[in-house]
């Protein structure tokens, strides 16, 4: 164990402290303090500060753990990119936007009474580095020092050891350096239950069911017994997954042979029927309550609900030579069930879509031809096809985005497309943006007039923000929603990252901070602003040669 001692005036012999007082009353020659000044943020300079009595050729050297491992001077492998140590001379440096929240050692090399010496310090920055959220507006935040931070149903919970979050549609768990798995508010696991490490995955959907994929892929689920939380009926087939695929109140499992699992509540739950053409499955695609798969050989097969896109006897000769199935199930959860259809782009440029859409009057399937479609996008009703070429196609509700006319000749060389619940918002390749839909809901756009420096969008149920190229932001939509930043908590300044939550936009500044805005954070704003004191960047000084000494 290490421990900060306090200097006092007298020496303490063998403590290795060093700057006490002589019995003649002058200064000991050595190094009584190191230490920095300035708070080590993106942007700032900060510098080295010493009092040495009678040291000479002082040297200071700053380095960098850029590979975050605690080891100094080393390069390594980092998600296949070699990344190294940076080491600076000289007394001061400036901290770039790479440096963000990685640990500095300050180095000081001297010489006294002819002898060289070398003693450092080393710092922590405590900040945010990542936020993570889910469909229900519940949010956490991972500090580069392994602390999690985590809101729901407005309470704030604190875990530290932390070393990855899963993130996923509705639940959020944690890993800590132990291996073991961390559960909390509404995806906690039962106190009786037994605890579970090195999970592979972690899998939630919005009846309250959960599951894990072990390391072994084997599959572990607790929750609501209904959407899946028990899976005892299939748990002897639960071997050797590969991924797990939520609708509303079910669960599919794909393993590694290729073949399905279901389990849960509906009849998404229940494969049976299609059980024995459940093989050679290459993805599964979820909707509300039905599931779809794409065979190795191009073909789809479905189950679930009749009326959700589960049923598809009638026209089976129309899911074959498929590309690649979509469906219109949004990140914002609705009264009602919003995702009712699959959509499907075939080799030929043909896409289909079935379901019961009720807004885009989509019965048994509907064909029409899009050459080139890649990628489809979708509201509560209405849809857009992006094609390879950067153009689109729109149909469906037409006060939900489903008529593009007034914003027609401006839809070309798209990159992507970003939907709310409402509108739709395409970023080209410029930089710029175009909106439709719901006007209320950000269909109108004027916020990002003549702005072509644009580098992400996102979307909360009813508007839109969108970071610039500069770090700065542009918000429009509904103005409780998240379109106004007036009622941001905290500065914004320059924004490194940008994450909607539901109803709210939350933004990670340059020098640590968060700022939030939206409906939750209007609503709940005293809670917020405790969160900000939980969130306060700060610097911890986690190791020094100079006082530290081993008891």
């Amino acid at each position: 164990m290490k421990t900060k001692l306090t200097f006092l005036s007298a020496c303490f012999i063998g403590l290795g402290l060093v700057g006490c007082g002589s019995e003649s009353g002058h200064p000991k020659p050595g190094l009584v303090a190191l230490e920095k000044q300035g708070e080590l943020r993106v942007g700032n300079t900060v510098s080295a500060n010493s009092r040495c009595n009678d040291c000479e050729q002082i040297q200071y050297t700053w380095m960098l753990d850029m590979n975050r491992n605690g080891i100094w001077g080393d390069s390594v492998f980092v998600d296949g990119q070699l990344v190294s140590d940076k080491e600076i001379q000289g007394q001061r440096y400036t901290l770039s936007s790479d440096e963000y929240g990685v640990k500095a050692r300050l180095e000081m090399q001297y010489q006294v009474e002819g002898k060289a010496k070398s003693d450092f310090v080393i710092y922590q920055p405590v900040l945010v580095e990542k936020i993570f959220s889910n469909n229900f507006g519940d949010v956490a935040f991972l500090k580069s020092n392994g602390e999690l931070v985590t809101w729901a149903y407005g309470q704030i919970d604190t875990h530290d050891g932390i070393e990855k979050v899963f993130e996923s549609d509705y639940g959020l768990a944690a890993q800590d350096t132990t291996g073991k798995l961390i559960t909390w508010q509404r995806s906690a696991m039962p106190s009786d239950m037994a605890p579970i490490y090195h999970a592979k995955s972690f899998h939630s959907n919005q009846g309250g069911g959960f599951a894990v994929i072990q390391g072994d892929g084997s599959v572990v689920t607790w929750g609501d017994h209904y959407s899946g939380g028990d899976s005892a009926d299939v748990q002897t087939q639960l071997v050797d997954v590969e991924s797990i695929y939520g609708a509303k109140y079910a669960f599919a499992a794909l393993k590694n042979d290729k073949t399905v699992v279901a389990w849960g509540g509906g009849d998404a739950g229940d494969s049976n029927q299609v059980q024995a053409d459940l093989t050679d499955v290459e993805m599964i695609i979820e909707n509300e309550r039905s599931f779809a798969v794409i065979k190795a050989d191009n073909t789809v097969v479905t189950w679930g609900e009749l009326n959700y896109g589960g049923y598809t006897k009638s026209f089976r000769d129309e899911l074959e030579n498929i590309l690649n199935v979509f469906s219109n199930r949004t990140h914002f959860p609705d009264t009602y069930d919003n995702g009712t259809d699959f959509i499907a782009i075939k080799k030929d440029g043909a896409v289909i879509s079935w379901g019961a859409d009720t807004y885009s009057d989509l019965r048994d399937v509907r064909r029409q031809s899009i050459p080139g479609a890649k990628e489809i996008f979708s509201t509560w009703g209405a849809y857009v096809a992006l094609t390879e070429s950067g153009n689109v196609k729109v149909w469906g509700s037409e006060r939900l985005g489903g008529n593009s006319t007034s914003v027609s000749h401006q839809l070309t060389q798209i990159k992507t497309i970003v939907p709310n619940a409402n509108a739709f918002t395409a970023l080209k390749e410029d930089g710029s943006v175009v909106s439709w839909g719901f006007d209320n809901c950000g269909g109108t756009n004027n916020a990002t007039a003549g702005i072509t420096d644009i580098v992400q969008v996102e979307a909360t149920t009813c508007a839109f923000a969108a970071v610039r190229a500069d770090g700065s932001l542009v918000a429009w939509g509904d103005q409780f929603g998240g379109g106004d930043l007036s009622s941001a908590t905290g500065a914004l300044s320059r924004t490194i990252l940008l994450k909607a939550a539901e109803d709210k936009f939350l933004a990670l500044q340059q020098d640590g901070t968060v700022a939030a805005w939206g409906l939750d954070v209007v609503n709940d704003a005293e809670a917020w602003q405790l969160l900000q004191a939980y969130l306060e960047p700060r610097d911890e000084e986690i190791e020094s040669s100079i006082w530290s000494v081993f008891l």
